[in-house]
C-alpha cells in the first residue's frame, strides 16, 4: 500500500508540474499578447497550433512544435516557437509557423537582455535535442525586423557561425488617404477595362460581392466552405496549390478561428454570380496593415477580372477603416503592379551552427555543399 500511494504521489506531483508549467506558458502568451506591436499579434499560440494540421503533411518536420518561454529584464518576454526539421542531410531546431506573414518569436520588445537570454535559450534547445542536431534555423525571417536583427548579432557575438541566403521579397504599398484619391490614381483605360468586365458578367448572371467579418466560429465554418467552392473549380485546385480544398486545410482555417483575435482579424470577400461563389480573397487585419492572405477565382469567370474588382473594394473598405499598409505578400504578379506595389521587405534564411565540435563540422560541411552545388550548376549537362 505504501508503494502504490508513493507512485500515486509522483503521479500526482508530475501532474500539477506540468500543470503548473502549462499554466507558466499560457501566462507568457498572455503577456507577450498584450505587449507585442500590434503588426506581429497574429504570433500567437493559436497561430502556431494550427500551423501544426499542416506541418504533418511536410515531410521534413519531425515531431511536434515546442515553446520555449524566455524572460529578459524588467517585464519583458518571448517564446521560441521551434521543430525539428531535416535539411538535406541536416537536422535542425527550426522556427514553427507559417511563412507569410512572416516566422518570428513572439516577444514584448527589442530588450537587450531578453536578446541575450535568448541567444542562450537557443544554445540550450540545440543542445537538449541531442547529437543529430547540426544548429538552429530561422527561414523566410524578414530582414528589417529588428529582434531578428539584433538576435543575429548576438549569435554572432557568441561566436556562432551563419550561413544565410536570400529567399524571397515581400510587395506591398500605402494605402490611399481617401477613397476618391485612390480612384482617381486609376487611369481612365483601367477603369473602362474594369466597367467593361463588369457589364459582360452582368450579362450572363445575378453578381453579388459579399464581405465577411468578425463573425462566429460556425459563420466562419461555412464561409470556408463556400472558398473551397471557389478553389475547387479554380487553376489551382489542378496544382495543388489550393489553400482550403481538402480536409486538412478546412481543419486548419477553423482551427485559427478558434481563437478570438482570428475572428476579428480575418476578412473574406466572396463574388457570387446566381448565388454561386465563383471569386474570393482572404486578407487579415492587424492595427495599421492588411496583408493579403490568399486569393483565387472559378476558371469560368476567368476572362472577367473578379480578382481586380476584389481588390478595389478590398482597398476602398481598408481606407475606410484607417488601415495605412498593404502587404500583398512574396513574389510580384500583374495585379500588384497595376495597384502601383513595390517591395516592402526581404525574406531571408539563416542557419547558426553553434561552438561546439558538431557545430563546426556541420558548418564546414554545409559551406562544403554549398560549394560543390555551385560547381555543379557551372558544369555544361
Amino acid at each position: 500500500m505504501f508503494f502504490i500511494s508513493e507512485i500515486t504521489s509522483v503521479i500526482f506531483l508530475l501532474s500539477k508540474t506540468k500543470n503548473e508549467n502549462q499554466n507558466m506558458k499560457n501566462c507568457e502568451w498572455s503577456k507577450i499578447n498584450e505587449a507585442c506591436r500590434e503588426n506581429e499579434q497574429f504570433l500567437n499560440k493559436a497561430w502556431f497550433e494550427a500551423w501544426k494540421i499542416q506541418k504533418e503533411n511536410i515531410e521534413s518536420w519531425q515531431g511536434d512544435i515546442k515553446y520555449e518561454p524566455v524572460d529578459g529584464s524588467y517585464d519583458n518576454h518571448a517564446i521560441i516557437a521551434y521543430g525539428i526539421q531535416a535539411v538535406g542531410p541536416f537536422y535542425f531546431a527550426s522556427l514553427a509557423g507559417s511563412y507569410f506573414p512572416q516566422r518570428g518569436i513572439p516577444n514584448t520588445g527589442p530588450d537587450p537582455e531578453l536578446i541575450k537570454n535568448i541567444a542562450d535559450k537557443i544554445f540550450e534547445i540545440v543542445k537538449s535535442e541531442g547529437f543529430r542536431t547540426s544548429g538552429f534555423r530561422m527561414d523566410y525571417v524578414h530582414r528589417e525586423d529588428e529582434f531578428i536583427t539584433n538576435l543575429k548579432a548576438q549569435l554572432l557575438k557568441n561566436n556562432w557561425k551563419l550561413i544565410s541566403r536570400q529567399r524571397d521579397q515581400n510587395f506591398g504599398m500605402n494605402f490611399w488617404s481617401s477613397e476618391e484619391e485612390f480612384m482617381a490614381s486609376l487611369n481612365s483605360k483601367k477603369k473602362s477595362k474594369i466597367r467593361s468586365r463588369k457589364r459582360n458578367m452582368a450579362k450572363i448572371g445575378n453578381v453579388k460581392l459579399k464581405h465577411y467579418n468578425d463573425l462566429s466560429q460556425d459563420e466562419w465554418a461555412k464561409i470556408f466552405k463556400e472558398v473551397e467552392v471557389v478553389e475547387s473549380n479554380a487553376w489551382i485546385g489542378e496544382k495543388d496549390h489550393a489553400k482550403f480544398v481538402g480536409s486538412v486545410n478546412q481543419i486548419y482555417w477553423n482551427s485559427l478561428v478558434e481563437d478570438a483575435w482570428f475572428r476579428r482579424a480575418m476578412n473574406v470577400w466572396i463574388m457570387y454570380l446566381n448565388d454561386k461563389p465563383v471569386s474570393y480573397s482572404l486578407e487579415m487585419d492587424t492595427e495599421d496593415t492588411r496583408y493579403s492572405m490568399c486569393r483565387s477565382y472559378d476558371k469560368d469567370v476567368a476572362k472577367y477580372g473578379t480578382g481586380i474588382a476584389i481588390v478595389i473594394a478590398i482597398i476602398v473598405q481598408a481606407i475606410e477603416s484607417g488601415k495605412k499598409y498593404y502587404d500583398l505578400g512574396l513574389g510580384d504578379t500583374g495585379y500588384k503592379a497595376d495597384i502601383g506595389a513595390a517591395i516592402i521587405s526581404t525574406l531571408d534564411e539563416y542557419i547558426f551552427f553553434p561552438p561546439t565540435f558538431m557545430g563546426r563540422f556541420s558548418y564546414y560541411m554545409a559551406k562544403a555543399k554549398k560549394f560543390m552545388d555551385k560547381v555543379k550548376n557551372l558544369l555544361p549537362r
